[in-house]
């Protein structure tokens, strides 16, 4: 909840662990959650431009739409198995997923 409200400006309730997997550094794991936006919050998600540079909403049909536009997490990580299981199928994009 913490890290969404700094790095997005987000409030949320209804946290729901999802999962996790091994992340590329020494003695780190990746934690998957699944969360909305609370009640009488704002939804407008204001990127903190240090940790998140843009945010952009997406309901099913526009995810599948911005599939040349949008690079999606690698199919082996669990933030595309999040993407893929509120999506309800496997998801396509064109463009190949980087960090640079």
């Amino acid at each position: 909840m913490r890290e969404i409200a700094e790095e997005a400006g987000l409030a949320v309730d209804r946290v729901e662990y999802l999962g996790s997997q091994p992340w590329p550094f020494p003695a780190s794991l990746m934690c998957a959650f699944a969360a909305r936006v609370a009640p009488g919050a704002a939804t407008a998600a204001v990127p903190d431009g240090e940790e998140i540079l843009e945010l952009r909403w997406f309901d099913r049909d526009g995810i599948a739409e911005a599939s040349g536009s949008v690079a999606l997490p690698g199919p082996t990580s669990i933030a595309r198995w999040m993407l893929e299981r509120w999506y309800g199928a496997p998801l396509e994009s064109s463009l190949p997923w980087s960090t640079s």
